[in-house]
């Protein structure tokens, strides 16, 4: 795959200056600008969130200039805000010929070809007012009962949502909180705080200006690299990364794992509200352990995290030249991004780390990695072994596609690689039976 078209984006200097690593793939440094292409070649929508004038609105300005040539949806929250009325105007023809219903007499404005949409202050407006925003994050309005997909033309249904807001003391403050489901919509959360410009960022802008109003970059359409680099992507055969994908479904059915008391359901889902308090409370093994007090990935969760992996894959691609990769380690950097703000780091967690939850996602991924790949540590006969993780899952999974899969094999993979049994049964089955369509192999 060749994601080079998108290097000139990468190497554009918007006004936003910020050289602070925020993701590393492969030894390839990305800051807060080239993460936020990566989101949008992977069509995830953003939340810039931190205290006020670290440059939240002015980097979302800056990608709606130098790559959407300022056509945007530009909104700013407010108690009095209707969305329908900026989608939606009076077809003054059928009006003078008094034509149609009532509801007929509304057309859609151009505004619904945009593929972008800017929220700033999202949480300035109240719920009630929020709730308009769940149909902007997924790429539509309703418009006569039936659904109206933002961006038109070449980039047909494509279309990404940027909204910015205020954070502080480990929650999302300013007017109003978030809803929850609207916050899982908007994919990725980026700490501008956590991630700060370096002091020679700073020094470099200050002695550029002293203006402290949002300056407007010069206006570019590069959205088609956007889009063609968001195709590619799409384009990924899963089973060509199987480690990467498997990596996912680690986060979403390992982390799932938690050993407690016996006779107990082994599943952080199944225990629910006992859960995380169980730990101590039933005396667990797990109860000194970090990965134990984070809660597991949901389908929705793993594909976003998925999705950033790739492209952030791709923007290194891009920035060094090199040929695209995607293993589990940058799934678990994209794990790392996404997790702070997702609703899996439950209190026990947050108090650990000073209520910062980038702290703690950094911890959690170091884990959840090591977990991935090494298993977990159990006595055995008196005697400390390892078990599990992702070779002794590689091993099984070349012999469950000969058809070969062998109790041994199983019993290798305990605690939270057990999920991965089924996987391998169905595979052995597929095999046995002749409906094995190719040998499945991991990179790892």
């Amino acid at each position: 795959m060749n994601f080079s078209s998108i290097k000139p984006i990468l190497e554009e200097t918007p006004i936003y200056t910020n050289s602070n690593e925020v993701a590393n793939i492969s030894g390839v440094s990305l800051t807060m600008w080239d993460v936020s292409i990566a989101a949008l070649i992977s069509r995830l929508n953003l939340f810039y969130v931190g205290e006020a004038g670290p440059g939240k609105t002015q980097l979302s300005t800056d990608l709606a200039n130098l790559i959407f040539n300022a056509e945007a949806l530009d909104l700013r929250g407010s108690l009095d805000l209707d969305l329908k009325s900026l989608f939606t105007r009076m077809d003054l023809g059928k009006l003078n010929k008094m034509e149609g219903s009532t509801d007929q007499l509304y057309e859609l404005t151009e505004k619904v070809n945009f593929h972008l949409s800017l929220i700033d202050e999202l949480n300035r407006c109240p719920p009630v007012i929020q709730n308009q925003f769940f149909n902007i994050t997924d790429g539509y309005i309703e418009f006569q009962g039936k659904k109206a997909y933002f961006g038109k033309g070449e980039g047909e249904h494509y279309s990404v949502g940027i909204a910015t807001g205020n954070l502080g003391d480990g929650v999302y403050t300013g007017t109003f909180s978030i809803d929850n489901a609207l916050r899982d919509r908007l994919h990725l959360t980026l700490d501008f705080d956590f991630y700060y410009p370096l002091p020679e960022d700073t020094l470099s802008v200050s002695m550029g200006t002293t203006d402290p109003r949002v300056r407007q970059a010069s206006k570019k359409d590069s959205f088609e690299p956007i889009l063609h680099s968001y195709s590619e992507l799409k384009s990924i055969k899963s089973e060509d990364y199987l480690d990467a994908w498997l990596a996912g479904q680690f986060l979403d059915h390992g982390l799932d794992f938690v050993d407690v008391a016996s006779g107990m359901p082994q599943s952080k889902r199944i225990l629910k509200n006992v859960y995380p308090d169980i730990l101590v409370s039933e005396g667990s093994q797990d109860a000194g352990v970090a990965l134990s007090y984070v809660r597991p990935f949901t389908l929705r969760g793993v594909s976003k995290t998925l999705a950033l992996a790739k492209g952030l894959c791709a923007v290194a691609s891009a920035k060094s030249g090199s040929e695209f990769s995607l293993d589990y380690n940058s799934v678990f950097e994209a794990y790392r991004l996404i997790l702070p703000y997702s609703g899996a780091l439950t209190p026990k967690l947050l108090d650990d780390y000073r209520q910062n939850p980038n702290l703690a996602a950094n911890a959690i991924a170091k884990e959840a990695s090591d977990a991935f790949l090494s298993g977990t540590e159990e006595q055995e006969g008196g005697k400390t072994v390892r078990k599990g993780g992702a070779q002794a899952f590689s091993h099984a999974l070349s012999k469950a596609t000969e058809g070969q899969l062998s109790n041994k094999d199983i019993k290798d993979l305990t605690g939270n690689w057990k999920f991965a049994v089924g996987i391998l049964q169905r595979q052995n089955t597929l095999a046995t039976t002749g409906q094995q369509k190719q040998k499945l192999e991991m990179k790892v």
